[in-house]
């Protein structure tokens, strides 16, 4: 070992031993790659294309049993296993950072990375800038293919990039439904809001008005319901006089009120049902169903 006039230290490849029993130490006796160990056992590896490896001295990984190590899309790489059978792998590929699992195949020598993460971007341009994540996993021996997506438009899944396809909201949540005219004592629903498409089921009972001719509406969840759609939802009702004829719910497009109507009598067409169709204060309404909104 020599020290140099400008303080350098030049272990020419000898190991710096770090404690008193000798078998913590750090070592360059490889050219280009420096060796750090701890119990006598090497425990991190920097080698001389960068690679950062814990508990491995290679930087080899594999996308089948077959093909040739695939590491340069994991340049960079670090890389650290908490056992001989698996590994996490952090690297950079194409304008994309790379965090990925790899295991080892069932010959117990190749690393397969079976999923991994990509970091990336589908715009780079100043002051439109928009990042996206992408999760592949492989099967039947062949590389990794994208399974879902997420970027500005929300969720998409496989190899979709359409706009109008991704998932950007998911909600679950309560609302106390309302009545167009007087009064219920008992009111409660529950909704789940997947992307555009609202399901709710609702009850309502102990009317106050039993005799106004108004149309009796029920208000819907806090989503107005999609333009130039209508739907057509599922009632029980109990207490209402209308000689046994089916009873359904109706929505308008851009709305957020459920109509009832009725089977014409003996005509062939729908009637609104009035309050007045209420044989006692103890009717009730349930009903269920789903609707877009915009």
């Amino acid at each position: 070992m020599a020290i140099t006039k400008n303080s350098q230290i030049d272990l020419n490849g000898n190991e710096m031993i770090l404690d008193a029993d000798g078998d913590t130490t750090i070592t360059a006796d490889t050219d280009d790659q420096i060796d750090f160990k701890t119990a006598g056992t090497d425990r991190v590896q920097i080698n001389s294309t960068g690679d950062f490896l814990v508990r491995q001295t290679s930087a080899d990984v594999y996308d089948t049993n077959t093909g040739g190590t695939v590491r340069q899309f994991w340049g960079n790489q670090f890389s650290a296993q908490n056992n001989t059978a698996s590994r996490v792998i952090i690297g950079s590929g194409s304008n994309a950072g790379l965090v990925g699992g790899a295991t080892l195949n069932s010959g117990g020598t190749r690393p397969i990375v079976n999923s991994y993460i990509s970091f990336g971007s589908t715009n780079q341009t100043a002051g439109s800038e928009a990042g996206m994540v992408q999760f592949y996993t492989s099967t039947g021996g062949a590389t990794g293919v994208v399974r879902a997506r997420i970027d500005s438009d929300g969720l998409k899944f496989g190899s979709d990039t359409a706009a109008a396809n991704a998932l950007d909201d998911y909600e679950e949540g309560s609302f106390a439904p309302t009545i167009g005219s007087g009064t219920v004592s008992a009111a409660s629903g529950r909704y789940t809001k997947i992307g555009r498409l609202v399901s709710f089921n609702l009850f309502v009972g102990n009317f106050s008005d039993t005799s106004g001719t108004g149309a009796i509406q029920i208000g819907l969840p806090p989503f107005t319901t999609q333009s130039a759609t209508q739907s057509h939802i599922v009632v029980m009702t109990r207490y209402f006089d209308i000689s046994h004829r089916s009873i359904t719910g109706y929505l308008t497009d851009n709305g957020s009120i459920m109509t009832l109507y009725q089977n014409g009598n003996g005509a062939n067409n729908w009637e609104q049902l009035s309050h007045d169709n209420l044989s006692s204060s103890s009717a009730y309404v349930r009903a269920s169903g789903v609707y877009y909104t915009n």
